[in-house]
């Protein structure tokens, strides 16, 4: 995994988990009003990789965690998972909050 992020409170890391998906983590150590701390896992499968590029405007071939990585405050900013729907690109979620 690669941090493609560092916010005041925000940490977002990218890569590819064991059966190849994209996978997306975040922790924020204090910066949500709810919760002292969060985590989320956001996975996209392999197959809508490519999509996820073609929202990047990455070409063919381009690491595709080096264009996250590009475009992270703007991802950040609107919500992974928001720019992921607008995208029409599925995806898991899963957080943890403590």
């Amino acid at each position: 995994m690669r941090e493609i992020y560092r916010g005041e409170t925000l940490v977002v890391r990218a890569g590819y988990d064991d059966a190849g998906r994209l996978a997306i983590d975040g922790q924020d150590l204090g910066g949500h009003p709810l919760f002292e701390e969060y985590e989320y896992f956001i996975r996209v499968e392999p197959e809508y990789l490519s999509a996820v590029r073609a929202a990047l405007d990455g070409a063919a071939g381009v690491d595709l965690v080096a264009l996250l990585a590009a475009r992270s405050g703007e991802l950040v900013r609107r919500g992974e998972t928001a720019w992921l729907t607008a995208h029409g690109i599925p995806f898991e979620l899963h957080t943890w909050t403590g």
